[in-house]
Protein backbone atom coordinates (compact mmCIF):
# COMPACT_ATOMS: atom_id res chain seq x y z
CA UNK A 1 0.00 0.00 0.00
CA UNK A 2 1.39 3.62 -0.91
CA UNK A 3 -0.27 6.77 0.57
CA UNK A 4 -0.88 8.88 -2.42
CA UNK A 5 -4.68 9.66 -1.22
CA UNK A 6 -4.22 13.06 -0.89
CA UNK A 7 -7.07 15.25 -2.05
CA UNK A 8 -6.12 18.64 -3.54
CA UNK A 9 -7.06 21.34 -1.36
CA UNK A 10 -6.84 19.56 2.18
CA UNK A 11 -4.16 21.21 4.67
CA UNK A 12 -4.97 18.93 7.49
CA UNK A 13 -2.61 16.67 8.94
CA UNK A 14 -2.86 13.97 11.62
CA UNK A 15 -0.37 13.03 14.67
CA UNK A 16 -0.55 9.92 16.46
CA UNK A 17 1.20 9.07 19.45
CA UNK A 18 0.24 5.31 21.41
CA UNK A 19 -0.94 4.52 24.83
CA UNK A 20 2.33 2.83 25.97
CA UNK A 21 1.10 -0.61 27.85
CA UNK A 22 -2.36 -0.47 25.34
CA UNK A 23 -3.12 -0.96 22.13
CA UNK A 24 -4.45 2.50 21.91
CA UNK A 25 -3.87 5.31 19.99
CA UNK A 26 -4.92 9.01 20.59
CA UNK A 27 -5.33 10.41 17.36
CA UNK A 28 -5.02 14.63 16.66
CA UNK A 29 -5.91 16.57 13.52
CA UNK A 30 -4.56 20.34 12.84
CA UNK A 31 -7.69 20.51 11.47
CA UNK A 32 -9.40 19.82 15.11
CA UNK A 33 -6.99 21.13 17.65
CA UNK A 34 -9.00 20.87 21.06
CA UNK A 35 -10.42 17.50 19.49
CA UNK A 36 -9.00 13.79 20.66
CA UNK A 37 -9.20 10.74 18.92
CA UNK A 38 -8.98 7.24 20.35
CA UNK A 39 -8.22 4.08 18.13
CA UNK A 40 -8.10 0.71 19.91
CA UNK A 41 -6.23 -1.37 17.49
CA UNK A 42 -6.91 -4.08 18.20
CA UNK A 43 -9.74 -5.08 20.88
CA UNK A 44 -9.94 -8.79 20.00
CA UNK A 45 -7.69 -10.58 16.68
CA UNK A 46 -8.01 -13.99 15.47
CA UNK A 47 -10.49 -16.84 14.22
CA UNK A 48 -13.85 -15.18 14.04
CA UNK A 49 -14.66 -18.71 15.81
CA UNK A 50 -12.43 -17.63 18.98
CA UNK A 51 -11.48 -14.49 18.71
CA UNK A 52 -8.63 -13.16 21.73
CA UNK A 53 -9.62 -10.07 23.14
CA UNK A 54 -6.83 -8.07 24.33
CA UNK A 55 -7.92 -7.11 27.54
CA UNK A 56 -9.49 -10.63 28.79
CA UNK A 57 -8.30 -11.76 31.91
CA UNK A 58 -5.07 -13.86 31.33
CA UNK A 59 -4.32 -12.08 27.58
CA UNK A 60 -3.94 -8.66 28.98
CA UNK A 61 -1.49 -7.42 25.80
CA UNK A 62 -0.06 -4.28 27.50
CA UNK A 63 2.35 -3.97 23.91
CA UNK A 64 5.32 -1.85 23.67
CA UNK A 65 4.89 0.82 21.00
CA UNK A 66 8.24 1.73 18.88
CA UNK A 67 7.96 4.73 16.38
CA UNK A 68 9.20 3.79 13.32
CA UNK A 69 9.97 7.09 11.35
CA UNK A 70 9.10 10.88 11.93
CA UNK A 71 4.92 10.11 12.65
CA UNK A 72 4.50 6.14 12.02
CA UNK A 73 4.33 3.46 15.12
CA UNK A 74 4.67 -0.21 15.78
CA UNK A 75 4.39 -2.97 17.83
CA UNK A 76 4.03 -7.31 17.64
CA UNK A 77 2.61 -8.95 19.94
CA UNK A 78 2.60 -13.17 20.80
CA UNK A 79 0.49 -15.60 22.59
CA UNK A 80 2.09 -19.02 22.44
CA UNK A 81 0.17 -21.83 20.65
CA UNK A 82 -2.41 -19.08 19.53
CA UNK A 83 -1.25 -16.63 17.13
CA UNK A 84 1.09 -13.36 16.86
CA UNK A 85 0.89 -10.37 14.77
CA UNK A 86 2.28 -6.91 14.16
CA UNK A 87 1.02 -3.52 14.10
CA UNK A 88 1.93 -0.43 12.07
CA UNK A 89 -0.16 2.29 12.05
CA UNK A 90 0.75 5.11 9.15
CA UNK A 91 -0.89 8.39 9.07
CA UNK A 92 -1.31 11.21 6.24
CA UNK A 93 -2.89 14.49 5.73
CA UNK A 94 -6.78 13.80 6.92
CA UNK A 95 -6.70 9.40 7.03
CA UNK A 96 -4.79 7.27 9.05
CA UNK A 97 -3.98 3.62 7.58
CA UNK A 98 -2.92 0.86 10.38
CA UNK A 99 -1.81 -2.71 8.29
CA UNK A 100 -2.27 -5.87 10.75
CA UNK A 101 0.05 -8.90 9.78
CA UNK A 102 -1.50 -12.08 11.67
CA UNK A 103 -0.32 -15.53 11.92
CA UNK A 104 -1.91 -18.62 13.25
CA UNK A 105 0.09 -20.00 15.52
CA UNK A 106 -1.99 -23.00 16.74
CA UNK A 107 -2.77 -26.60 15.48
CA UNK A 108 -6.48 -25.49 14.22
CA UNK A 109 -7.31 -24.43 10.98
CA UNK A 110 -9.70 -20.86 11.72
CA UNK A 111 -12.22 -21.05 9.04
CA UNK A 112 -12.04 -17.18 8.75
CA UNK A 113 -10.03 -14.88 11.06
CA UNK A 114 -10.73 -10.75 11.69
CA UNK A 115 -9.16 -7.58 13.51
CA UNK A 116 -11.37 -5.63 15.57
CA UNK A 117 -10.33 -1.94 16.27
CA UNK A 118 -12.06 0.44 17.91
CA UNK A 119 -12.36 4.29 16.64
CA UNK A 120 -13.89 6.64 18.69
CA UNK A 121 -14.72 10.23 18.94
CA UNK A 122 -16.01 10.29 22.57
CA UNK A 123 -13.17 12.81 23.14
CA UNK A 124 -14.03 15.04 20.40
CA UNK A 125 -16.90 17.04 21.52
CA UNK A 126 -17.65 18.10 17.89
CA UNK A 127 -18.32 14.16 16.85
CA UNK A 128 -19.10 12.34 19.37
CA UNK A 129 -22.29 10.78 18.70
CA UNK A 130 -24.15 8.96 21.61
CA UNK A 131 -27.80 9.30 19.63
CA UNK A 132 -26.88 7.43 16.29
CA UNK A 133 -28.94 10.95 14.69
CA UNK A 134 -25.23 11.33 13.17
CA UNK A 135 -23.84 8.21 12.49
CA UNK A 136 -24.39 7.00 8.72
CA UNK A 137 -24.10 3.89 7.10
CA UNK A 138 -24.08 3.91 3.09
CA UNK A 139 -27.07 1.21 1.94
CA UNK A 140 -28.03 1.13 -1.85
CA UNK A 141 -25.80 4.39 -3.04
CA UNK A 142 -27.75 6.60 -0.16
CA UNK A 143 -26.59 7.86 3.46
CA UNK A 144 -28.87 6.63 6.27
CA UNK A 145 -28.66 7.93 9.91
CA UNK A 146 -28.50 4.29 11.73
CA UNK A 147 -31.56 5.54 13.79
CA UNK A 148 -33.58 5.27 10.43
CA UNK A 149 -32.05 1.47 9.91
CA UNK A 150 -33.90 -1.72 10.87
CA UNK A 151 -32.42 -2.46 14.25
CA UNK A 152 -31.80 -6.60 15.82
CA UNK A 153 -32.28 -5.39 19.26
CA UNK A 154 -30.37 -7.73 21.76
CA UNK A 155 -29.65 -7.27 25.49
CA UNK A 156 -27.26 -5.02 24.27
CA UNK A 157 -29.52 -1.75 22.86
CA UNK A 158 -26.52 0.61 22.52
CA UNK A 159 -24.75 -2.07 19.88
CA UNK A 160 -25.74 -3.06 16.16
CA UNK A 161 -23.59 -5.22 13.63
CA UNK A 162 -23.82 -5.28 10.30
CA UNK A 163 -23.01 -7.36 7.41
CA UNK A 164 -21.89 -6.49 3.99
CA UNK A 165 -23.38 -6.48 0.60
CA UNK A 166 -21.77 -8.89 -1.14
CA UNK A 167 -19.95 -10.31 1.94
CA UNK A 168 -19.99 -13.71 3.83
CA UNK A 169 -22.80 -14.33 6.27
CA UNK A 170 -22.81 -16.40 9.62
CA UNK A 171 -20.10 -15.69 11.35
CA UNK A 172 -19.01 -16.72 15.11
CA UNK A 173 -17.88 -13.19 16.04
CA UNK A 174 -20.49 -11.43 14.52
CA UNK A 175 -23.28 -13.76 15.16
CA UNK A 176 -22.85 -14.24 19.43
CA UNK A 177 -23.74 -10.41 18.98
CA UNK A 178 -27.33 -11.22 18.16
CA UNK A 179 -27.83 -7.54 17.01
CA UNK A 180 -27.06 -7.87 13.16
CA UNK A 181 -30.30 -6.81 10.76
CA UNK A 182 -30.92 -8.30 7.19
CA UNK A 183 -28.99 -4.63 6.51
CA UNK A 184 -26.33 -5.34 3.88
CA UNK A 185 -24.32 -1.70 3.56
CA UNK A 186 -21.25 -0.82 2.12
CA UNK A 187 -18.51 -1.14 3.92
CA UNK A 188 -17.92 2.65 5.03
CA UNK A 189 -19.67 3.76 8.37
CA UNK A 190 -19.39 7.48 9.36
CA UNK A 191 -19.85 9.97 11.74
CA UNK A 192 -20.77 13.81 10.70
CA UNK A 193 -19.79 16.82 13.02
CA UNK A 194 -22.47 18.38 14.81
CA UNK A 195 -22.10 21.67 12.57
CA UNK A 196 -22.61 19.18 9.37
CA UNK A 197 -19.03 20.56 7.78
CA UNK A 198 -17.20 17.80 8.51
CA UNK A 199 -17.22 13.63 8.70
CA UNK A 200 -14.84 10.41 10.42
CA UNK A 201 -15.45 7.10 9.00
CA UNK A 202 -13.59 3.38 9.13
CA UNK A 203 -13.22 1.48 6.28
CA UNK A 204 -10.86 -1.48 5.43
CA UNK A 205 -9.61 -3.17 2.69
CA UNK A 206 -11.21 -6.56 3.09
CA UNK A 207 -14.05 -5.99 4.93
CA UNK A 208 -16.08 -8.55 7.07
CA UNK A 209 -18.39 -5.98 8.94
CA UNK A 210 -19.50 -3.17 10.69
CA UNK A 211 -19.72 -2.07 14.35
CA UNK A 212 -21.36 0.70 16.20
CA UNK A 213 -21.56 0.94 20.12
CA UNK A 214 -23.05 4.10 20.83
CA UNK A 215 -22.47 4.06 24.48
CA UNK A 216 -19.06 4.65 23.89
CA UNK A 217 -19.80 6.52 20.59
CA UNK A 218 -17.26 4.00 18.82
CA UNK A 219 -17.52 2.79 15.18
CA UNK A 220 -15.57 0.16 13.93
CA UNK A 221 -15.28 -1.45 9.91
CA UNK A 222 -13.36 -5.73 10.40
CA UNK A 223 -11.51 -6.82 7.90
CA UNK A 224 -10.22 -10.39 7.00
CA UNK A 225 -7.27 -12.25 7.20
CA UNK A 226 -8.56 -14.79 5.20
CA UNK A 227 -9.06 -18.21 6.11
CA UNK A 228 -5.77 -19.54 7.79
CA UNK A 229 -4.03 -22.73 8.32
CA UNK A 230 -1.65 -23.93 10.88
CA UNK A 231 1.35 -21.81 10.08
CA UNK A 232 -0.31 -19.42 8.08
CA UNK A 233 -0.66 -15.62 8.08
CA UNK A 234 -2.37 -12.83 6.36
CA UNK A 235 -2.34 -9.02 5.78
CA UNK A 236 -5.04 -6.73 6.22
CA UNK A 237 -5.82 -2.91 6.80
CA UNK A 238 -7.60 -0.43 8.62
CA UNK A 239 -8.65 3.23 7.23
CA UNK A 240 -9.47 6.23 9.31
CA UNK A 241 -10.85 9.29 7.95
CA UNK A 242 -10.71 12.69 9.57
CA UNK A 243 -11.62 14.81 7.23
CA UNK A 244 -12.47 18.51 7.48
CA UNK A 245 -14.63 20.52 5.03
CA UNK A 246 -16.06 17.21 3.47
CA UNK A 247 -19.94 16.27 2.96
CA UNK A 248 -20.65 12.44 3.20
CA UNK A 249 -21.05 12.19 -0.76
CA UNK A 250 -17.84 13.68 -1.18
CA UNK A 251 -16.23 10.94 1.40
CA UNK A 252 -17.91 8.37 -0.49
CA UNK A 253 -16.18 9.13 -4.02
CA UNK A 254 -12.83 8.74 -2.12
CA UNK A 255 -13.38 5.34 -0.30
CA UNK A 256 -14.84 4.52 -4.38
CA UNK A 257 -12.00 5.88 -5.43
CA UNK A 258 -9.54 3.94 -3.11
CA UNK A 259 -10.69 0.61 -2.79
CA UNK A 260 -9.85 -0.18 -6.27
CA UNK A 261 -10.56 -3.68 -6.92
CA UNK A 262 -13.57 -6.28 -6.45
CA UNK A 263 -13.59 -8.77 -3.46
CA UNK A 264 -15.52 -11.60 -4.96
CA UNK A 265 -17.26 -13.71 -1.38
CA UNK A 266 -18.21 -17.40 -2.62
CA UNK A 267 -19.21 -20.29 0.00
CA UNK A 268 -16.54 -19.06 2.73
CA UNK A 269 -13.32 -18.94 0.37
CA UNK A 270 -12.46 -15.15 -1.81
CA UNK A 271 -11.22 -15.71 -5.52
CA UNK A 272 -10.23 -12.62 -7.63
CA UNK A 273 -8.45 -9.85 -7.06
CA UNK A 274 -7.89 -8.60 -3.34
CA UNK A 275 -8.86 -4.75 -2.50
CA UNK A 276 -6.12 -2.68 -2.02
CA UNK A 277 -5.50 1.21 -1.57
CA UNK A 278 -4.15 3.34 -4.39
Amino acid sequence: MTHQDKPAGRAASLTIRPQQKTQALNIQSSAFPAQNFCYVIPEAIGSTDRTIWGAAPGTLMAPDWMQTNDSGWTYAWRKEGCLEFSVHAQPADDYLDVRIRLRNLSETAWPESLSFSCFSPRAAADFADFDGTRTFLLTDEQWTPITQIERRDSNRPTIQLWYLKGGPRQLGFVDSFRAAPQVYPEAVLAVRSYDGKHVIAVTADKPLFLFSNLEFSCIHCCPSFGPLRPGEEGVATHRVFICPNTTLDQLADRVRATVIATWTWSSGSRTGARRRYR
